[in-house]
């Protein structure tokens, strides 16, 4: 199962989640047909897709895709942002981060940073 959680906030970019949402589509397109059941609040799951499967996924496992929406009344770095004026734990951490290059939260997974395994 596939479970893509969107997380909306007042500082939420209505143009980028639309770009998410018919990118996300446009994947569910390429997986085939399959029946989408609509759930509260907007969310869904579509059920089940079935891929050609290969060494490492057999291809008569069905495959399942959700989408859950979460809407918070304010970011949540807002919330969690620490202060260097008055120190603590994890604010050097969060300077670290905040000078970081930003990748919309996304990490390369093991197996694509050459690692030699070809696998997690």
């Amino acid at each position: 199962m596939l479970v893509v959680h969107e997380i909306t906030t007042p500082a939420a970019d209505a143009a980028k989640q639309a770009r998410n949402a018919a990118d996300l589509n446009r994947f569910l397109e390429r997986l085939g047909d399959a029946r989408i059941a609509a759930l509260p609040k907007g969310d869904w799951i579509a059920s089940p897709y079935r891929v050609p499967g290969n060494a490492h996924l057999p291809g008569k496992i069905p495959i399942y895709v959700g989408k859950l929406h979460t809407r918070t009344a304010e970011p949540r770095a807002a919330l969690a942002t620490p202060s260097p004026a008055r120190g603590g734990p994890g604010v050097r951490a969060a300077a670290e981060r905040a000078r970081a290059p930003q990748t919309g939260g996304l990490r390369t997974p093991v197996w694509a940073a050459g690692n030699g395994a070809g696998r997690v």
